[in-house]
């Protein structure tokens, strides 16, 4: 059986105003994308700053595992800076799970108990949001 779901992940950095480049430099990782608020994006405006950091879509049914413990992985080491920026400019962080489901495929989310200290660690939020196609 072939597998057509698809999921990807990625950590946002937002808040009412900070310089998502400044936050790039201090970490020492590119983002996949960033806004400052009121810039014009694709299809509309950005109503706040902020910074994302997203991986490659991959296998919903049998890599959505392995992609949210390389996305803690590549921050991990930076918690305390990411924390402090944080409190600093008064932002939030959200992990953000999105599954693209297809023929209805089920699927789901699973976090390790060292995927959630990660979380709690930079005061991160979860959501998880799925699309049948």
């Amino acid at each position: 059986m072939k597998y057509l779901s698809q999921s990807y992940v990625y950590l946002a950095i937002f808040g009412e105003s900070f310089i998502p480049n400044e936050f790039s430099k201090l970490i020492n990782i590119t983002p996949t994308k960033v806004a400052v608020k009121g810039e014009n994006l694709e299809y509309t405006v950005s109503k706040e700053c902020f910074w994302e950091y997203k991986l490659e879509k991959n296998n919903a049914l049998e890599e959505l595992d392995l992609s949210l413990n390389k996305l803690m992985e590549v921050f991990k080491s930076k918690t305390d800076i990411i924390r402090k920026f944080m409190l600093d400019n008064n932002l939030e962080a959200k992990c953000n799970v999105v599954i693209e489901v297809k023929n209805n495929e089920d699927s789901g989310v699973f976090l390790s108990s060292d995927f959630i200290i990660f979380l709690e660690s930079i005061n991160a939020s979860v959501e998880v949001n799925t699309y049948n196609y």
